[in-house]
Formats: C-alpha cells, structure tokens, sequence
C-alpha cells in the first residue's frame, strides 16, 4: 500500500514537473517571441528605405544658397573711372576680372561684400578673351569662388550673376543659359547682366564659377567668357610666376 502510494506520489510529481517544464518552456518561447515581434531594427529599417524621398530644394532655397555660398568672394573694382566687378579664386588674393575693367591703370581698388578695401595691381592680361589677373595686397585669408571642373550646359539651364552694377556691390541676378557663340563665349538671356557685371562671376546651380562675365548684345543679352579659356590663363600666369 505504502509502495503504491509512494508510486503515485511519483507520478504526480513527474506530472508537476512535467507541467512545469510545459509552462517555462512556453515562457521561454512567449519571451522570445517578445523579442521578435515586430523587429524593431529590421521594421525601422524596411520603413527608412522607403522613406519617401526629400522634396526638391525650392528654386528660391537654391539661389539663396548660391548667393550665400559666392557673395562673400566677389569685390567690387576700382580703376580710375571704371567700376566693375571679379571674383577671387586663391585665399592669397588673387582676382580674375577683366581687362576692360582695369585698362586705364595697373593699380586698383578693390571692395568685398563686407566692406573691407584692399589695394591691388595687375599681374596679367589675356587680351584675346578680355581677361585680367589682379593681386591684392593682403594679408588676410580670403574666401574663394570655386571653379566649375566641368561645363556641361544646357540650353534653358539655370545660371546666376554677383556684380556691381551702378557701383551697388552685391547686386544679385538670375537668368538663363541660352548658347555657345561662335566664338566660344557664353550667351545668357536678358536681364542677367548689366554694365557693372563685368569681371564677375557667371555661376551654375551648385555656386561654381562657369564663366566670367565681359558684356552685352544689343538686344540686352549676357555674354561670358567661359572657364575653359579662364582656367588656361590662370595656370599660364602661374607658371609664369613660378620662372620669373
């Protein structure tokens, strides 16, 4: 009798245990399982790569970013009774502008968009493409229009102006890129430029320089020489600079 009750006792207490494993093991699971559900990493992942895409900058919010980016880097030029404009492409003070702007003296002032005035001379004239390199007398730092490394323009682009016009430093345009002339310049659509403009940046939708601006048609539209020739002009004075 004993021995039957000891063997019962036994069974119950295997079944206990067996229910007990039962429950923990189903605890085990309904944990894990917890920490599957709905994977945060993967669900935020599988979600940020189908985001939906950032809008598009505003042509505004673009322009404000050029305008922003090049300003600082544009001066204001002074040669006897020309007023014009340019772009300085070293922090050492080198300008490229041009040669119709700083004709009538070797020595110049120039004016940043914060108002601070520099003496400079010319170092270099390209009379082919109306081109000019002055150096400032400095020994700041300066900020420094990027050159674009690749044209690739379209007709109907986008394209931005900094310049003086009536001596108003600052002065802001956008327009257009129209065509290639037949003498390599750029054509841009009216109103871009104004005398004033020239020696100043023409500039693409990223505030590099394309081309520097040198005049106007008779129907009011820009023209520009393009970086190709500037940026062989730039490296021919250097070198010229490194021999001598």
């Amino acid at each position: 009798m004993k021995l039957r009750y000891l063997l019962l006792c036994l069974t119950s207490l295997t079944l206990i245990l067996a229910a007990a494993g039962i429950k923990t093991a189903t605890q085990v699971l309904t944990d894990l399982g917890i920490q599957k559900q709905a994977p945060a990493s993967n669900s935020q992942t599988f979600q940020a790569g189908n985001r939906q895409p950032v809008p598009a900058k505003s042509e505004q919010q673009i322009a404000n970013e050029v305008f922003q980016a090049v300003n600082p880097a544009v001066v204001t030029i002074y040669c006897g009774t020309e007023i014009g404009s340019g772009s300085i492409i070293s922090p050492e003070g080198w300008v490229i502008t041009n040669k119709h702007v700083v004709w009538s003296s070797p020595m110049i002032t120039a004016r940043t968009a914060e108002g601070k005035t520099y003496k400079g001379w010319v170092i270099s004239v390209d009379m082919q493409y109306d081109l000019a390199l002055v150096q400032l007398e400095t020994k700041d730092r300066l900020p420094t229009v990027r050159m674009a490394s690749k044209m690739n323009l379209k007709p109907g682009q986008r394209v931005y102006a900094i310049g003086s016009p009536g001596g108003q430093a600052g002065t802001f345009t956008k327009g257009t890129f129209t065509r290639i002339t037949k003498h390599g310049s750029l054509q841009t659509s009216t109103g871009l430029l104004q005398p004033g403009n020239s020696g100043g940046p023409l500039l693409n939708s990223q505030g590099e320089m394309i081309g520097v601006n040198k005049g106007l048609l008779k129907d009011g539209s820009g023209l520009a020489t393009s970086m190709v020739p500037v940026r062989m002009f730039i490296e021919r004075t250097r070198r010229a600079a490194k021999s001598s």
